[in-house]
């Protein structure tokens, strides 16, 4: 072979299947993901993925080698986005559908930034870039023949495949980049894309902030909780890291996990995610058994992490 039989094998992927690769492998205990975040001379995150073939010294490896180069990493386990893309998906998701339901790339961008967070939705696909994304769906085939049960908005795909709007790197995508504008890297207002919206638009309605934080960042939260039921991430403070070092999460929100926690209250996002599930039947509105058992127990997702960790420690 190319390699020595005990050489890690890292892949940087942020959506295939690292069971998958590492089952083809020779010594599959050394396979392990690294999903850098770009830009990677930037941002300091890293999310060290295990599946089920890693063996703990590929693990204590990985993790040694993650801060000998001065990243971030967090270990999670392999699911299709792992964390972070998994819960950004829904946000995203989320966000189209405002377009549609009256609320401008503005207005959801702004209410989020208003938060706190670093950029909104908008700014964030056109900087990874809109192809990326819509190659994804295509793959998944969602582009064709829509995401089977789940509500599916096409706005995105339009983007890219009628409008030629990819990104920044076009210098059009939701906004339109100037190069004489901050260096072509500050989000203009695109006339183009209003027209088109405005076309698209079901309905017009007035639009609080808080309405669009809470239809964008709830499905994120709740989506949260599901990683966590499903053991995908340990603890709720190892997703806030991920948001905090990743996404532009603002530090002293403490993360989305801590801002639902400690700052929103989980009643009141099991009452939101409840009703707009009622309301839109979606998937990523279906609250986590998680969130439920919480909120009936009284009881913080910080709390249910600590007892969880006392009770492994007896074993």
């Amino acid at each position: 072979g190319i390699v020595s039989n005990d050489c890690i094998l890292c892949t940087n992927t942020s959506t295939l299947d690292i069971d998958e690769i590492g089952g083809v492998v020779t010594n599959p205990g050394r396979t392990m993901g690294m999903h850098f975040f770009s830009p990677a001379n930037v941002m300091r995150l890293v999310e060290n993925i295990h599946c089920s073939h890693t063996s703990p010294s590929t693990i204590s490896a990985v993790t040694a080698h993650t801060k000998r180069i001065g990243k971030v990493g967090v270990l999670v386990g392999n699911c299709d986005g792992f964390v972070g893309n998994r819960m950004v998906a829904p946000y995203t998701g989320e966000a189209c559908f405002l377009l549609e339901e009256g609320a401008s790339v503005q207005d959801v961008d702004g209410a989020v930034v208003d938060l706190g967070m670093a950029i909104g939705p908008f700014t964030m696909g056109d900087i990874a870039g809109n192809d990326i994304g819509y190659l994804i769906r295509k793959e998944k085939g969602w582009v064709e023949g829509g995401a089977g049960d789940m509500r599916y908005t096409d706005l995105p795909d339009e983007l890219v495949t009628r409008f030629g709007r990819i990104g920044q790197k076009a210098g059009k995508g939701w906004y339109d980049y100037d190069p004489e504008v901050g260096k072509g890297r500050v989000g203009l207002a695109s006339e183009e894309v209003e027209a088109w919206l405005e076309g698209e638009r079901g309905g017009c309605k007035d639009w609080s902030e808080r309405d669009l934080v809470e239809r964008s960042l709830f499905p994120l939260v709740n989506e949260g909780f599901k990683i966590l039921e499903e053991g995908i991430c340990d603890r709720p403070e190892h997703i806030d890291i991920i948001y905090i070092y990743g996404y532009g999460w603002p530090v002293w929100r403490g993360g989305p996990m801590w801002w639902a926690d400690q700052q929103v209250g989980l009643e009141h996002v099991l009452e939101m995610t409840t009703k707009y599930h009622e309301k839109y039947q979606n998937d990523w509105w279906k609250p986590s058994q998680l969130l439920v058992d919480l909120v009936a127990d009284k009881k913080g997702v910080y709390e249910w992490a600590n007892e969880k960790a006392k009770a492994r420690s007896k074993l």
